[in-house]
């Protein structure tokens, strides 16, 4: 344990074992996250009946999954020169924690986004198609990256400049307060709030459908909006569970690099839930439209006979 604790904090080259290993695991994360996106891409270009308001909140949110391949790019150059020389530049482990943070930050903000879809569907069934159009979802999207790229990147950078030097300990206190309820706290809320909303709605369902059977009026609509709210709400749980952990330690790694550089059983940690988050998000889209969505199954079938 004191040999290992060593390695860990004197800057020896990794050992080739734990590289090959962690090379391999990235590797394959790293394409599995980039066929994912490629094929929810892929199937709404070429199909049309894929092109909903709905689907444009999902490809949003698979090019955030698709682009978590660039953090886990760097991983593998910082892997391979510690292999080499045990010392690899500084500046690779914060930008690489900064664009994780980015992009997790954007998936999130998505998942908050997709919820209130949902919640719109369900309370307003009969008005859904006039309330989210396709113009509607593209600008929100666009409007969570940007709100993303403002709060993670820019406001830090833009703080720095105009003091011209490292900011203070309060400030740095400040924004990070900002940053963790405006991309995180807030978006779970939304999250949980929508879904109480949905649970109730369905639980009243039920009773409805025992006393007077199906004979309600509006009945289909909130039904077909309700199969697809189970479909967004296993995207949205696995997606949180597997997030939640890897954005506490990312975190740290940004912004408390200090607590975790000396600290061999949290670096390893950190690595676990970071290679577990990178996969569900990779997988968890493509597999589970695939799954319960019959459009997207029904592509998926098609663009894997074409090949």
């Amino acid at each position: 344990m004191k040999q290992t604790r060593k390695n860990c904090t004197t800057g020896d080259p990794l050992p080739k074992w734990k590289f090959i290993l962690l090379l391999n695991v990235h590797g394959i994360i790293t394409i599995i996250a980039l066929l994912g996106s490629y094929f929810v891409l892929r199937a709404f270009h070429k199909f049309r009946n894929l092109r909903t308001a709905s689907n444009n909140i999902l490809v949003s949110l698979s090019i955030a999954d698709g682009l978590l391949a660039i953090p886990l790019i760097l991983d593998i150059i910082q892997l391979s020169l510690k292999c080499t020389c045990g010392n690899p530049p500084c500046i690779l482990k914060p930008v690489g924690g900064t664009i994780t943070l980015f992009l997790l930050s954007v998936i999130v903000l998505h998942l908050s986004l997709m919820s209130s879809e949902r919640f719109i569907a369900i309370k307003f069934a009969l008005r859904y198609q006039a309330i989210v159009t396709k113009r509607r979802a593209r600008i929100v999207s666009i409007v969570m990256w940007l709100w993303a790229l403002v709060v993670i990147v820019a406001v830090p950078k833009v703080l720095q400049r105009a003091t011209g030097e490292e900011l203070g300990k309060d400030c740095r206190v400040y924004i990070k307060s900002f940053q963790a309820v405006s991309m995180f706290l807030v978006p779970l809320l939304i999250i949980l709030c929508s879904y109480t909303y949905i649970f109730i709605v369905s639980y009243k369902q039920r009773q409805l459908v025992r006393e007077q059977g199906c004979d309600i009026p509006g009945m289909p609509t909130v039904k077909y909006h309700m199969k697809g709210a189970r479909t967004v709400a296993i995207v949205v749980a696995l997606c949180l569970l597997s997030v939640i952990p890897m954005l506490a330690v990312t975190f740290l790694q940004v912004f408390f690099r200090e607590l975790l550089e000396d600290c061999c059983d949290r670096k390893l940690l950190k690595q676990i839930f970071y290679d577990v988050a990178m996969f569900v998000n990779a997988i968890c889209n493509p597999l589970i439209y695939g799954w319960k969505n019959e459009e997207f199954r029904n592509a998926f079938r098609k663009m894997l006979k074409c090949c």
